[in-house]
């Protein structure tokens, strides 16, 4: 019996999201969509990484993230990621 070539690799695959789960869902969506946006000339376009998802399961929940979003940019004067930001605020 002829030995078969096993080739063995340390490649790490990605895991295979579960069909019409909600990361395929978004998996496809942002797919598509990057597709479709560098067509339309924006070839540089990448979606941002490390980005925070939450699902909103209860109200409160959904007030929690509400008041994230209109506090927030109150911050931005603070954040070292403002270009404006004062180095010497301390």
């Amino acid at each position: 019996m002829p030995q078969r070539d096993v080739s063995t690799t340390t490649t790490p695959t990605k895991p295979r999201l579960r069909a019409n789960s909600l990361g395929a869902i978004v998996n496809q969506f942002k797919s598509r969509s990057t597709k479709r946006i560098r067509k339309m000339g924006y070839k540089e376009f990448a979606w941002q990484p490390r980005f925070y998802d939450h699902i909103i399961r209860d109200e409160r929940s959904l007030e929690k993230i509400r008041e994230y979003i209109i506090n927030n940019p109150l911050k931005w004067e603070l954040d070292e990621e403002n270009p404006d930001y004062a180095v010497d605020q301390g």
